[in-house]
């Protein structure tokens, strides 16, 4: 696995863990030892990781904002949830305009803040400088020893 990164289960154990505690008021680490101490959690989450170990992702595609993935065995899933647009209405899916006026540059020159002339508002950016990068650490507050 690549350096900094945990596996989806743990990530999203992680954050739900993050969230309980802002939300609530109390410590990570007490919501991470309820969580871990959740018998049906739990097993949901040794299921899941040994699942995905065993069907490996084999491709990945992208579909309207979002990402399909197919496993090993043929199962196919999603990274998010659809977007649920009622047949037969006008709802924007936010890749392009139904209405209105704006022109697809206009619309790359809002979205990127560019001129006209497509360069930055305020000249040149140095693309050179390195950005903080978030990363987890290798084994997520979710993961023991002997687990993956």
């Amino acid at each position: 696995m690549e350096q900094g990164t945990i596996n989806v289960i743990d990530f999203l154990l992680t954050e739900y863990a993050k969230s309980t505690a802002l939300l609530s008021g109390r410590k990570f680490e007490d919501v991470v030892n309820e969580l871990k101490n959740s018998g049906p959690l739990m097993a949901f989450r040794q299921f899941a990781v040994q699942y995905l170990d065993k069907n490996r992702p084999s491709a990945i595609t992208h579909a309207e904002m979002n990402f399909v993935i197919q496993l090993m065995n043929m199962q196919r899933f999603s990274i998010a949830p659809d977007r649920r647009i009622v047949p037969g209405t006008m709802q924007s899916s936010g890749a392009i305009p139904i209405t209105g006026r704006e022109t697809a540059r206009e619309m790359a020159m809002n979205a990127t803040g560019m001129k006209g002339d497509m360069t930055p508002m305020g000249g040149p950016v140095d693309l050179s400088a390195s950005m903080p990068a978030f990363s987890y650490d290798q084994a997520g507050p979710f993961q023991g020893p002997d687990r993956r």
